[in-house]
């Protein structure tokens, strides 16, 4: 999330985080958690939100599988690697109250205010 005011600061708050840690594959999922009762972008004449999803990618071109003799294998203390980050902007729309009210235990009454 950033919010920036019409003197061009801007602070930037994270939201949600999610890590995965993996070894020898070539393919994986991510799991994006987007809570339901976050604020959607918006621009005014003073302030403005945006959202982005902040990807960091950490490699390595060393091969890490353990040998034909090896019977405990170990991580090695330290490996080269190489990082690459990656912000992509991302427009967040807002949810319907019942969706969110859907999410809390039992609670199915809601109040939406508009000003």
């Amino acid at each position: 999330m950033k919010i920036s005011n019409k003197e061009n600061s801007s602070r930037s708050m994270t939201v949600a985080r999610y890590h995965e840690v993996t070894l020898g594959i070539t393919h994986s999922q991510l799991i994006l958690p987007i809570p339901l009762h976050i604020t959607p972008a918006f621009e005014g004449d003073e302030v403005s939100l945006s959202w982005r999803l902040h990807f960091e990618f950490v490699t390595s071109n060393e091969r890490l599988q353990p040998g034909p003799d090896d019977k405990d294998w170990n991580a090695p203390l330290s490996v080269p690697i190489e990082t690459m980050v990656w912000n992509l902007p991302v427009k967040i729309y807002s949810t319907l109250p019942k969706q969110i009210s859907q999410q809390t235990l039992g609670n199915d009454a809601y109040t939406l205010y508009i000003k």
